[in-house]
C-alpha cells in the first residue's frame, strides 16, 4: 500500500506573481525566452523604382514578413531611402517580401529569407517587376 503523506518545504524561496515576472521583457528576450529570434528592419533603399512604368516610376511599397504587412505603403522613387526601425519576433525563419501596391493584383518586387542571428548588421537585396530594393536588417 502506498504512504500518502503530505510534504512541506522549508526552503526561503520568495514568491513573484507570474503577471510582474513577464511585464518588464523586451521584444528580444520574449523572443529567446520562446525559443525564437528577432528581425530587425532598419532602412529600405529603392535602387530602381520601376514597377508602375509610366512618367512617374514611383512604387507603393509595403513589406510583410511571414505573410503579415509590417510596413507599408510608402510611395518610393528610385534613389530614395526611408526608415523602417521595426522589430518583428518570429520562430524558425523569416521572410521578407517586398510588394507594390496597385488596383486589381499587387506586384511581388522580390525577397529572401532569414533564419539565424547574424552578429551584425546586413543588408539584403530584393528585384522584381522591374525594381530593385536595398533592405538593411538584423537577425537578434
Amino acid at each position: 500500500m502506498l504512504n500518502k503523506e503530505k510534504t512541506t518545504s522549508n526552503s526561503d524561496l520568495s514568491f513573484v506573481d507570474e503577471e510582474q515576472l513577464f511585464t518588464e521583457l523586451t521584444s528580444e528576450e520574449a523572443a529567446v525566452i520562446e525559443g525564437g529570434l528577432t528581425l530587425k528592419l532598419y532602412w529600405i533603399k529603392a535602387l530602381k523604382a520601376n514597377a508602375d512604368w509610366g512618367r512617374l516610376n514611383r512604387d507603393d511599397t509595403y513589406i510583410r514578413v511571414n505573410g503579415r504587412t509590417v510596413w507599408g505603403v510608402k510611395k518610393m522613387k528610385s534613389g530614395q531611402t526611408r526608415s523602417i526601425n521595426k522589430f518583428v519576433d518570429f520562430n524558425r525563419s523569416a521572410s521578407i517580401q517586398l510588394f507594390d501596391r496597385d488596383p486589381g493584383k499587387d506586384d511581388f518586387m522580390g525577397g529572401f529569407t532569414v533564419s539565424k542571428p547574424t552578429g551584425r548588421r546586413l543588408t539584403g537585396f530584393a528585384w522584381g517587376s522591374g525594381s530593385t530594393y536595398a533592405l538593411n536588417y538584423e537577425v537578434v
